[in-house]
């Protein structure tokens, strides 16, 4: 691809709105449904699918330059199928500061350099006053637990995006010692891991009042004892770009505080 793009299609939530943070809203011709931000999406951009079965004639049929997409997000065989008729850029950031290479590196893409260079140091500056605001509460770390599913009930280990905002957080994964990127767990588990913090997101998994007041009732559980349960925004623990500035100010005033 020779100089920026003129026609770009997002596969990405997070890339999708950091996309249009970074200006290039009549640059963007498709999305997926899940795609929320903005709010009013431009008439000339196009609803191609979801995440998971996006509609591949209709994102040829936008004769995208560029496809961007992720390795977790989207199946192997889809991004394989757009390779065949559009160059396609696959990100997988697994930790804070790759999201902020990530918003450098669309800056790169797409030629909004301006745009993501100071969106990139937004990010860096609210990962360093969270740093800040860990260190002066003397480097002890409350002991938690980050579920995205329920039935079975599933957690985060140490090699995803979620573990690492944790970390920055200045929260400790009791989850972190497991292998898997999502451990399955029981709550025989979760009272022997002893997580002081429960954080049950909205999204994948959307967990209500209900599913807090089931644990609440878990005496053996010391988040439960405590009354440490907490319903949180799922986007604000993994969606990396520009969601990572106010995401990371949230934690700092609010989970962190």
């Amino acid at each position: 691809m020779a100089g920026a793009p003129s026609r770009i299609a997002s596969l990405v939530p997070s890339i999708t709105e950091t996309l249009f943070a970074l200006g290039l809203a009549e640059k963007i011709v498709g999305v997926t449904r899940y795609c929320e931000r903005p709010r009013q999406m431009p008439p000339h951009v196009r609803r191609v699918g979801g995440t998971k079965n996006p509609e591949i004639e209709a994102i040829r049929a936008l004769s995208p330059d560029l496809v961007f997409v992720n390795t977790e997000e989207n199946r192997r065989e889809d991004i394989e199928a757009i390779k065949e008729f559009a160059v396609v850029s696959e990100s997988f950031a697994r930790t804070a500061p790759e999201g902020v290479a990530l918003v450098r590196q669309l800056g790169e893409l797409t030629g909004a350099h301006r745009e993501a260079r100071e969106m990139a140091e937004s990010i860096e500056t609210e990962l360093s006053l969270l740093e800040k605001q860990s260190a002066r509460a003397g480097g002890q770390r409350r002991r938690a637990g980050y579920f995205i599913w329920k039935d079975p009930w599933m957690s985060v280990g140490r090699d995803t995006f979620i573990h690492d905002v944790l970390v920055c957080a200045g929260l400790e994964n009791v989850y972190a010692g497991r292998s898997e990127r999502y451990p399955e767990t029981s709550f025989e588990e979760m009272a022997r891991l002893a997580p002081e913090v429960i954080l049950l997101p909205h999204e994948p998994y959307s967990f209500t009042e209900k599913h807090r007041a089931e644990l609440l009732e878990r005496e053996d559980i010391p988040a439960a004892r405590m009354g440490r349960i907490y319903l949180v925004n799922g986007q604000y623990f993994c969606w990396y770009g520009v969601r990572q500035i106010e995401a990371l100010r949230w934690i700092r005033e609010v989970l962190s505080a």
